[in-house]
């Protein structure tokens, strides 16, 4: 089976109906998600002491509990392992772009001359995510050709 990301609010849900009442199996069979990944994400709000049938705790706390107690499902780059060494080549990146280098052979340079080992996928979602283009540019490394890949 795939692996799946969570966001803030399927978590939210997840420890919401949990204080309601229901139980890890209920939830498992309910949510379509496996019984030790909802064990993941109720040990902190166990640990804390909560209890299902509590104190009601409101949605928002719930969710910024999550936040706290999960980072990496309120803040992206920190599930991106290879974007810190691509943070480390960001000017140089900037500079070839500005000159007009396409992305691929930009990864082809960090990848020869400085043993960047990300994918060229990865580094474009990188570009994507940590360049966004200036006022009136085309996205970093989109063409400019209005026909590209047109058939007639």
């Amino acid at each position: 089976m795939a692996r799946r990301s969570f966001t803030v609010a399927e978590v939210t849900d997840i420890l919401l109906l949990w204080h309601e009442g229901r139980t890890i199996n209920q939830l498992s069979s309910g949510l379509g998600v496996d019984r030790k990944t909802i064990r993941k994400y109720l040990a902190p709000a166990i640990a804390t002491g909560h209890r299902p049938g509590g104190e009601p705790v409101p949605a928002a706390q719930w969710a910024a509990r999550v936040e706290a107690w999960f980072p990496r499902l309120s803040n992206p780059r920190l599930r991106r392992v290879a974007w810190p060494e691509l943070d480390r080549h960001a000017q140089f990146v900037r500079a070839q772009l500005a000159a007009g280098a396409k992305q691929s052979a930009i990864w082809r340079r960090l990848r020869d001359e400085h043993a960047l080992a990300v994918s060229v996928a990865t580094f474009r979602r990188w570009v994507r995510a940590t360049l966004p283009p200036q006022d009136g540019e085309p996205p970093a490394g989109a063409s400019t050709s209005t026909a590209a890949h047109r058939r007639p």
